[in-house]
């Protein structure tokens, strides 16, 4: 079983374009990653969010 990390104190985008890194590697180019990151990121409904801290599990996010 795989487990997520979330860390904190990074915003919405930040954590996506981390996990970008290490998923996608280096099959994508920067660039390229950051696009698909955009993307996601619009297609979830997070535009109002994508800044935004994640937030530790006591923490409420909205």
């Amino acid at each position: 079983m795989q487990d997520d990390v979330f860390y904190a104190t990074l915003t919405v985008k930040e954590h996506l374009m981390f996990q970008a890194e290490l998923r996608m590697g280096k099959a994508f180019n920067p660039e390229e990653r950051e696009a698909r990151v955009d993307y996601v990121i619009d297609e979830l409904g997070l535009t109002k969010c994508r800044d935004s801290q994640i937030g530790g599990v006591t923490d409420v996010r909205g």
